[in-house]
């Protein structure tokens, strides 16, 4: 046998070792990737499903709230402005709280993109109901109701009455437009993803749910037909009154009783200031800002007239105290005291915006002291007379000098102060 045999025959052995090693590392990794892949499919299976669990309840909500949208948009003109002022608030607070529901759903984050994408169908929709009020709300010169807090009514969307911006027809409708397309691309978003999780590993199941089914009722013209005729919808009309109410007027100090007085008069106690507050209430189905209440005192007999003003916003139906300040007076004079509410466009001032009233201060309780003076002729003793003063007292405490001086005696009551 050759050398070269020899060293074949010892080499195979080596080989055949080899190729077995590379056997049994292979399919060690196989069986490690196949029983990975089998605990990952279980993973996200386990985390598809318990999303998609979670996320049925949000949607079945949503689709509930699709449901309000459509009655509302179907007799809207028939409704009042608060009741649908009130209805917008609804859907916007609704919407809201169903977008931040569906951002609390992960982590863990579904397959894919899955999580974000479907959060991102809610908040859409969440925009789109609070555009849908601030064109309503600009159109027909609305703002949301105030909400009653434990600090009173707030309005955290505007931070007072009638914040909206006007809009006229055209521009309502430009904006109604816009909330239908985001409305459809909610509906598009939404039925990929509902796909994408039936395609997911876990091949969970999410209800159907579109907000839209005639895509052609927000187009140009039919959003410009509803924004037409919520603008001249009767019961949609802006009426403004806002009043003083008059059993809510004060002054400080307060007025006392006087027999015989005359209605519409008040005698006041001395004093030398006069505050007021008066109420002024908003029973119009118009948002109020920028009112200015005035309080006016003018001297009977004439004289510079001292005026206090304050300015206030109130949503319909609202009413809130306005503190005026304090006025100075003079004690033991009459006064005329007015008080004004500056109506708003579309108000006829009237009795309901403003009072006069007849004020009469009481004089100090306490009259200024009085000065007698006698002149006598002098004695013959003094070249000068002898003068002789008398002035209400604790007591009588005479004075004499004598000399080249008068000689001057005081004399004062012992009872003290008189009334």
């Amino acid at each position: 046998m050759s050398p070269v045999d020899r060293r074949r025959r010892r080499a195979r052995p080596a080989t055949v070792v080899g190729i077995a090693l590379v056997v049994l590392v292979l399919a060690l990794l196989v069986g490690g990737l196949v029983r990975v892949g089998a605990v990952s499919t279980s993973y996200w299976r386990s985390v598809d499903r318990s999303y998609a669990a979670q996320g049925a309840v949000v949607v079945d909500q949503s689709n509930q709230t699709a449901g309000d949208l459509r009655r509302l948009l179907a007799g809207w003109t028939s409704q009042t402005r608060r009741a649908l002022e009130s209805t917008l608030d609804l859907l916007v607070r609704t919407t809201d709280q169903q977008a931040q529901a569906a951002a609390a759903l992960s982590p863990p984050e579904p397959w894919g993109s899955l999580g974000p994408r479907f959060a991102a169908v809610l908040a859409d929709r969440a925009r789109a109901a609070a555009d849908l009020r601030s064109a309503v709300d600009g159109l027909l010169g609305m703002a949301p109701l105030p909400i009653q807090t434990a600090q009173g009514a707030t309005n955290p969307e505007t931070g007072g009455a009638n914040g909206s911006v006007v809009l006229t027809a055209s521009q309502a409708a430009s904006a109604l437009g816009r909330v239908g397309a985001l409305l459809e691309q909610a509906d598009r978003t939404y039925g990929r993803v509902r796909h994408g999780f039936a395609r997911a590993p876990g091949g969970a199941r999410l209800p159907a749910s579109r907000w839209v089914r005639n895509t052609a009722g927000w187009s140009s013209g039919p959003a410009l037909t509803a924004a037409e005729q919520l603008a001249g919808a009767p019961k949609l009309a802006a009426r403004h009154q806002v009043v003083l109410v008059p059993t809510a007027i004060d002054v400080t100090p307060a007025p006392v009783p006087t027999p015989g007085a005359s209605a519409g008069a008040a005698t006041l106690p001395p004093t030398s200031s006069l505050r007021v507050t008066v109420v002024v209430a908003n029973d119009g189905n118009v948002g109020e800002h920028g009112l200015v209440v005035t309080a006016s005192v003018q001297p009977a007999a004439g004289g510079r007239t001292s005026q206090r003003t304050a300015s206030v916003a109130l949503a319909p139906g609202a009413s809130e105290a306005v503190g005026l300040g304090v006025v100075p007076i003079v004690a033991g004079r009459s006064y005329q005291l007015t008080v004004a509410v500056t109506p708003p466009a579309g108000e006829v001032p009237g009795s309901t915006t403003s009072r006069t009233f007849a004020v009469k201060v009481a004089p100090n309780s306490a009259p200024p002291p009085t000065t007698t003076t006698t002149t006598t002729a002098p004695p013959r003793s003094s070249r000068h007379p002898t003068t002789t003063t008398t002035r209400p007292g604790a007591g009588s405490h005479p004075t004499t000098t004598s000399g080249h001086h008068a000689t001057t005696t005081t004399t004062a009551p012992r009872s003290g102060r008189q009334g």
